[in-house]
C-alpha cells in the first residue's frame, strides 16, 4: 500500500489484521485507523496501477525496469494475462536483447508465442501453483550441486 496523497513514497504491506477478514464486514476504527497513512492522515491505498493511471518512475520503475531488462539474461514471467503496458516492455526489451523468456500460464497470453520465439525460451501450460514448486525444487537441487561442486 501507499499514501493515497502521495505524502511519501514509502511501500507498506497490508496489515496483517486485515487479512482474511471478510470483505463485506463493515471497517471497525482499529481497521479504518491501519488504512490510514501515518505521515500526513491521509488513506492509503493499494499499489496497483489503476484504470486512470500510467506506469511511472517513482511508483513503477517505468524506465529503470526498462533499463534492467535489457541486461536481462532471463526472465520468468508467472500467471499474468499481459494486459498493460509496462509487462510487455519488459518482455520485449529481454527477447530484443536474446534473453530467455519462460512465461508459466494457464492459458495462453501475449508472451505465450514470445517465450517460444526466446532463445531456449517455453510457454509451460500450467498453473504457477502447480509448476512452480517443481521449478523452486529443481534450482535448489542445481544450487546444491554447484554448492557441492565448489571448494
Amino acid at each position: 500500500m501507499r499514501c493515497a496523497a502521495s505524502c511519501t513514497d514509502d511501500l507498506r504491506p497490508l496489515p496483517e489484521a486485515l487479512i482474511g477478514r471478510p470483505q463485506t464486514a463493515p471497517l471497525t476504527a482499529v481497521e479504518r485507523s491501519l488504512l490510514t497513512c501515518p505521515n500526513c492522515g491521509d488513506r492509503l491505498r493499494p499499489h496497483v496501477l489503476w484504470f486512470d493511471e500510467t506506469y511511472d518512475e517513482r511508483h513503477f520503475r517505468f524506465h529503470s525496469s526498462l533499463e534492467a531488462a535489457a541486461e536481462t539474461d532471463l526472465l520468468v514471467i508467472v500467471g499474468t494475462s499481459g494486459a498493460t503496458n509496462l509487462p510487455n516492455q519488459v518482455a520485449w526489451a529481454v527477447f530484443q536483447n536474446g534473453g530467455t523468456i519462460i512465461d508459466i500460464n494457464p492459458t495462453p497470453n501475449p508472451f505465450s508465442e514470445l517465450a517460444r520465439r526466446s532463445p531456449e525460451g517455453q510457454f509451460i501450460q500450467q498453473p504457477s501453483g502447480r509448476f512452480l514448486p517443481e521449478l523452486i525444487h529443481a534450482i535448489q537441487t542445481i544450487m546444491t550441486d554447484r554448492t557441492r561442486r565448489c571448494p
